[in-house]
């Protein structure tokens, strides 16, 4: 864990695509939507520094990130409940095929 951090280089600070690496430039990534290489959506994965993903500096302000945070959870909570039946089926067919191995017809 960093306690102090007097100074950053400048390397650290450039924006980079998170998905390939692609450094900003003289222009700068953010003026596109999709990174020019991968085509990583920027709107999902905005490009951040070495520093920012380190924590050396502040995390960068995005203006979606509770929709995105909502959708994480609504995610979740739909895989629960998903497993939640998957779950209630499974145990339900092997108290059928107990029973039925116990009460033969």
């Amino acid at each position: 864990m960093i306690s102090h951090v007097e100074s950053v280089h400048h390397r650290l600070l450039k924006r980079r695509c998170v998905a390939c690496g692609l450094d900003d430039g003289p222009l700068g990534l953010p003026r596109f939507e999709h990174c020019p290489r991968c085509g990583c959506d920027f709107a999902e994965r905005p490009p951040r520094s070495y520093a920012e993903m380190e924590g050396l500096v502040g995390q960068p302000v995005t203006l979606d990130a509770p929709d995105h945070v909502q959708y994480r959870q609504q995610r979740l909570r739909h895989k629960w409940i998903a497993f939640a039946v998957f779950g209630a089926v499974l145990v339900m067919s092997l108290l059928y095929l107990t029973a039925a191995v116990l009460n033969p017809v």
